[in-house]
């Protein structure tokens, strides 16, 4: 399956009229799937966040629009945060964790193996 950044703009702008009009301040859209590889757009309007949730058995973001933080909480139990920027790739901790939007709203490409 190929998504043009056409596709992927208008399904951007599709989440963003969601979160403007709905009750909720994020949106998910999967892109692709094959078998248990996936990828989903995940939108962040202004304010909006992801709650605490566990790392699928592997999983990395790459930032499209905007910037976020990645929150979690490390071995020794010391809370980590990491930003990233727009362009930016991050691999995610094997911890449960949660996802806010830096300032405006953001846009990342997350890439997941399913459990």
């Amino acid at each position: 399956m190929k998504q043009t950044r056409e596709q992927i703009d208008r399904f951007i702008a599709t989440m963003e009229r969601q979160t403007a009009e709905g009750e909720t301040k994020f949106a998910v859209h999967e892109v692709i799937r094959d078998g248990n590889l996936s990828q989903m757009l995940v939108y962040l309007a202004e304010g909006g966040a992801l709650s605490d949730h566990p790392k699928p058995p592997a999983a990395a973001l790459q930032v499209l629009r905007g910037a976020i933080t990645v929150s979690w909480t490390d071995e020794q139990d010391q809370s980590q945060h990491e930003g990233i920027a727009e362009g930016g790739l991050f691999v995610l901790p094997n911890a449960v964790h949660n996802v806010k939007g830096d300032g405006g709203a953001a846009c990342f490409l997350l890439t997941r193996v399913r459990g």
